[in-house]
């Protein structure tokens, strides 16, 4: 075996303890899943389903857009040989089964509502429990619709602290949060994330909720309550304009302790 050869050897083997990824933009069996788990507003041709899905997530069977933790890939979105993330190119989770990604999503919202995380349990100010303060988390004030750096027309651009915004060139608008009145919808900027109006929908089928009540998520245990399966179902809706069946949300919950 030649040098070069015995490089690329070296490189497989120790790839798993290096912390390399496998990229994809779809995973296989999206289409027949997504035959499986969304619904549509009317009645069509099972094989068109496939045709009007646009979705990145969707095509990754990850119907709320979860990434990766750093270390701590999700389950069901792991290479079965080197246990290492598959995921996009912007590091959103590619599963096996949307299945998982209902799963992921309980996970994130259990850890969000209860303030525990990795067994460690957060300040109580810490605790995102109403839905104003969880869309918060997923569509915050700072981003842009579709989490462009800047709009096509450049008229507005990302402020988050992640490092994806405008050059020092840009001009236009950054998007950012009131300095009042941060529920009301009117101080929107178009182009960026509304956390009100999408707060709205996450409280959809939840009668006399108000966007800055307690969802009642979980029990003081980390148990989960009805009200959790409508909010994964409306924060799909937020996400992609998709609904997902309740059958889907039903198992992601039941696997919540799966480990």
């Amino acid at each position: 075996m030649n040098r070069y050869a015995l490089c690329i050897a070296a490189v497989l083997l120790l790839a798993p303890s290096l912390g390399f990824t496998k990229e994809v933009t779809e995973v296989a069996n999206w289409c027949s899943e997504g035959k499986k788990y969304l619904l549509f507003d009317r009645p069509r041709n099972p094989g068109d389903a496939c045709k009007v899905i646009d979705s990145r997530c969707i095509r990754l069977n990850n119907y709320w857009c979860q990434k990766h933790t750093p270390g701590d890939p999700w389950e069901g979105a792991k290479d079965s040989d080197t246990n290492e993330p598959i995921q996009d190119p912007g590091k959103h989770a590619a599963f096996d089964s949307p299945v998982w990604s209902a799963r992921a999503i309980a996970i994130d919202l259990r850890s969000k509502y209860t303030g525990v995380s990795g067994g460690k349990r957060k300040s109580e100010k810490d605790r995102l429990t109403s839905a104003f303060q969880i869309i918060g988390a997923y569509s915050p004030w700072c981003d842009t619709v579709g989490s462009v750096t800047e709009t096509k027309d450049k008229t507005v651009g990302r402020s988050c602290s992640d490092g994806n915004r405008p050059g020092p060139n840009f001009a236009g608008r950054l998007c950012k949060a009131p300095t009042a009145n941060e529920t009301d919808p009117q101080n929107c900027i178009p182009g960026c994330n509304c956390p009100p109006t999408a707060a709205r929908t996450l409280i959809q089928g939840l009668p006399g909720k108000t966007i800055t009540d307690d969802l009642e998520l979980f029990d003081k245990r980390g148990k989960p309550l009805p009200n959790l399966a409508i909010v994964i179902r409306n924060l799909a809706w937020q996400e992609h304009k998709r609904r997902v069946s309740d059958e889907l949300v039903r198992r992601g919950i039941a696997l919540l302790n799966e480990k």
